[in-house]
């Protein structure tokens, strides 16, 4: 009976901090913005965490993200797709706001060049207890 009623604490104490909702382990947000180039441009993507350990698993889909900082004001992390492809996502735990900038390393012939930012979206995410 204390052990549920730790969990029952533990579940309101992490969503009055807009920490998100969990699933064992695991917590899931939804997040949908838009693109910061083309308005019209909407994009949605899942983000996976494990509060618990304060890290980032995913940002969309697969394993292998790295956590950038997991604070109790913001949470950032990156992703590598490959093919010089990083998701880097910033999102604000007070608003639950984001921002995802897609950057992509611009090969050239003789190195492999420097970061550019090919778009950014800009959200809202909500946390669902479930993975897609």
């Amino acid at each position: 009976m204390k052990l549920i009623a730790l969990a029952a604490l533990s579940s309101l104490t992490l969503a009055s901090t807009g920490a998100l909702a969990d699933n064992g382990d695991r917590s899931f947000l939804l997040c949908e913005g838009t693109s910061q180039k083309d308005s019209d441009q909407s994009f949605a993507f899942t983000v996976t965490l494990d509060i618990g350990n304060e890290k980032v698993i995913s940002i969309g889909s697969g394993d292998g993200a790295v956590t950038e900082a997991f604070t109790d004001t913001e949470i950032v992390g990156k992703q590598n797709l490959g093919g010089g492809v990083v998701n880097w996502l910033t999102v604000d735990r007070a608003t639950r706001t984001f921002s995802l900038a897609v950057v992509r390393t611009k090969a050239t012939t003789s190195s492999a060049g420097d970061p550019v930012t090919d778009d950014e979206f800009r959200g809202a995410c909500r946390p669902t207890g479930k993975a897609f």
